[in-house]
Formats: C-alpha cells, sequence, structure tokens
C-alpha cells in the first residue's frame, strides 16, 4: 500500500467533484487532454483546482504514465467517489 505522501500527491484530484473527474477522464482518455497536459484544458474540468491539478498530472507524465493510463486511474477515482456514503447517511 502507498504511504502518506502517494496519497497526499492525490489530495488535489481526490477534491474534485465525480462530475468533474468524470469530464476530466473523458478529456485525458480521447479529448483535449489526450496530447498534452494544459493548464486550459484541465481548467474546464477542474475549476479553481485547475492548477493543482495540471501539476499533478504532469507529475505523473513525466514519469511515463500516459493520458490514457491517467483517464483510467481519474476514472476509478470518480467511481470510488460516487460510492463512497456520505458523512451524514452514516448517523
Amino acid at each position: 500500500m502507498g504511504d502518506a505522501s502517494s496519497s497526499a500527491r492525490l489530495e488535489p484530484l481526490l477534491r474534485l467533484p465525480v462530475g468533474a473527474l468524470q469530464s476530466l477522464a473523458a478529456s485525458l482518455a480521447d479529448g483535449l487532454l489526450s496530447d498534452a497536459i494544459t493548464l486550459r484544458g484541465v481548467e474546464q474540468a477542474a475549476g479553481t483546482d485547475a492548477a493543482a491539478v495540471t501539476a499533478v498530472l504532469r507529475e505523473f507524465i513525466a514519469e511515463g504514465y500516459s493520458p490514457q493510463h491517467l483517464a483510467t486511474v481519474v476514472a476509478g477515482i470518480a467511481v470510488a467517489t460516487s460510492r463512497a456514503p456520505k458523512p451524514t447517511s452514516l448517523f
């Protein structure tokens, strides 16, 4: 399992709402971000968190991930986020 720094690295993605994650995944898979990660392209999905999300995505690209790989990761985060119970529903 990853360490705290690994999960902290994903924090900008974890803050995004499900719809933004789905939009970002689609753009990475076969859209505006499928060729290059640009701040302008990320802004369309991530809004005010675009700079942080762009930085994270670019780090992964520098490590050898393709935009299509990142699309799979982001889509997985969206699914996991949508399945997580809301804290208010637990009590």
